[in-house]
């Protein structure tokens, strides 16, 4: 569906006057102060390819080969790219927080977009212009 990259597009070009959201601190030295070694099984199974975490390693694992990160702002994206995935246009978005990808959430529902047209993965989230697609996304990216 056009209209949801179209729609986002539409956020990201009213989002220019949004601020972005500062990044998450990472715990002090006082943290690891206090942390002890737990020794772990083996794992039964052959352990599963790591989470994507980035919008890179998302278009990587994707076989978007084409990714660009943009230099626009998108509204309370840290940051934000888009490539060819299969053919159709893709947007991936990473978010610094919680709270911010739940305020872009509100932010594109003005437009009819809503989670379920979304793909996410931790904090970043793949948005397809073609949905037929997003099965075939959730199946890459091991997300149900």
């Amino acid at each position: 569906m056009k209209k949801v990259l179209i729609a986002i597009s539409v956020v990201l070009l009213l989002g220019g006057c949004a601020s972005p959201s500062e990044p998450a601190k990472s715990p002090g030295p006082a943290a690891s102060r206090h942390a002890t070694s737990v020794p772990t099984e083996e794992p039964s199974e052959p352990a599963e390819t790591p989470e994507a975490t980035t919008p890179e390693s998302v278009a990587s694992a994707l076989g978007v080969g084409d990714y660009v990160q943009s230099s626009s702002v998108a509204p309370f994206a840290a940051q934000w790219g888009e490539g060819t995935y299969e053919g159709s246009r893709v947007q991936i978005y990473a978010f610094a927080n919680e709270d911010d990808y739940v305020s872009f959430l509100e932010q594109i529902k003005q437009f009819g977009i809503v989670e379920s047209q979304l793909v996410r993965t931790g904090l970043v989230v793949v948005s397809v212009d073609d949905q037929t697609k997003l099965a075939g996304v959730r199946t890459v990216l091991g997300v149900e």
